[in-house]
């Protein structure tokens, strides 16, 4: 469903272009009245006055007009199948046979406490629900897991390791279309107005932001890890068990 403010868009660029039409004017006449032989000092203090005051405007509406433009979604591809939720996706291929048990499977959530690996009850009074401590071979794996990423990617495929930092300005969430839309699903240090990473691609898409790449220098290979930090209050209900929604991750 498209529920981007478009007639709210076109209105406030019509209402800015306006305003620009106006200060342009106003800074002209200024031009031609600081020019002339004997100045009209009441009147230069009025223009001065006028003209900040549209140009407070004009910042002001650059602002609303920025808000709703990131609002905009991206054009779906023409092979992206319409449907109402997850449910209407289209298995496009798979790899492998799903295994087959003359048992009940125990969940995750099981049997990492009966291998002593996951301790949820310490997770919880440590940092509260959707939290967890991993234990022993589970911190070790997590760790080799991790290892064994980074390792495949800069060994096997040439990319270069790069460790961020996990919190970053809001400019990085923007750029990587995090905000405005998942505002409500990230962490905020609002004192210093740092951003906690929901995932790694955050402050590597960010690393040449505003930056002129020359020709010869793409693409770029990066690589990293990092912990993820989410809220999950879109997942509220969903997967409230086990290690799948915790609200720190690697």
């Amino acid at each position: 469903q498209d529920t981007a403010p478009l007639d709210e868009i076109l209105e406030l660029d019509s209402q800015r272009r306006q305003k620009i039409l106006e200060l342009e004017s106003l800074r002209h006449e200024r031009k031609e009245a600081s020019q002339e032989t004997k100045i009209d000092k009441e009147k230069g203090r009025d223009l001065r006055t006028m003209i900040r005051g549209l140009e407070e405007e004009v910042r002001g509406l650059d602002t609303e007009l920025e808000e709703l433009l990131l609002q905009v979604p991206n054009i779906p591809h023409s092979s992206a199948p319409v449907g109402k939720d997850e449910t209407d996706n289209p298995i496009v291929r798979h790899w492998g046979d799903l295994p087959t048990f003359d048992f009940q499977p125990a969940p995750h959530w099981k049997l990492g406490e009966s291998l002593g690996i996951i301790d949820f009850e310490r997770g919880v009074k440590l940092s509260g629900t959707r939290f967890y401590v991993l234990k022993g071979l589970g911190a070790r794996l997590q760790r080799a897991l991790i290892a064994f990423m980074l390792d495949l990617h800069t060994t096997g495929h040439g990319y270069q390791e790069i460790y961020p930092p996990f919190m970053v300005k809001r400019e990085c969430m923007v750029g990587s279309a995090q905000l405005p839309k998942f505002a409500d699903n990230l962490y905020h240090d609002d004192e210093d107005d740092f951003w906690f990473v929901p995932t790694a691609e955050v402050p590597l898409t960010n690393l040449h932001r505003d930056e002129i790449v020359t020709p010869g220098m793409l693409p770029f290979y990066y690589v990293a890890y990092t912990a993820c930090f989410r809220r999950e209050k879109m997942s509220a209900g969903k997967d409230t068990r086990g290690i799948k929604r915790g609200h720190q991750f690697d």
